[in-house]
């Protein structure tokens, strides 16, 4: 004979029905509450609000990024000119720095005549 012929216990029908009503137990205590769903979709609210808020910061994030990128670009071209006014300068003072020697050389040959 198998186990289901065989007539049931009351201690079986107990157990049971300690099983089952553990299993609804559970199964009530899984189950979310209107005001629960109600809550996280708040919460779903908020992140969405909170990405998009967050996207805009990166998309102004890097529009700053731009705008440095072009200081830093005009800087470097600033840069690059001082250093040419530098040279230019530096070029000049080493003409000025010959011209007594130039000037001796000429009055030299002025007055040797």
């Amino acid at each position: 004979m198998r186990d289901d012929d065989k007539p049931a216990t009351k201690g079986f029908v107990r157990e049971s029905i300690n099983e089952l009503s553990t299993a609804v137990k559970v199964g009530f205590d899984n189950t979310a509450t209107k005001e629960d769903v109600s809550d996280l979709k708040k919460d779903i609210t908020g992140l969405k609000k909170d990405t998009t808020g967050l996207k805009k910061d990166v998309a102004s994030l890097k529009r700053g990024q731009q705008s440095l990128t072009k200081d830093v670009v005009s800087l470097k071209q600033g840069q690059e000119a001082m250093l040419g006014i530098l040279d230019e300068n530096n070029q000049l003072l080493k003409e000025i720095r010959r011209l007594p020697e130039r000037v001796e050389r000429l009055e030299r040959s002025v007055f040797r005549r």
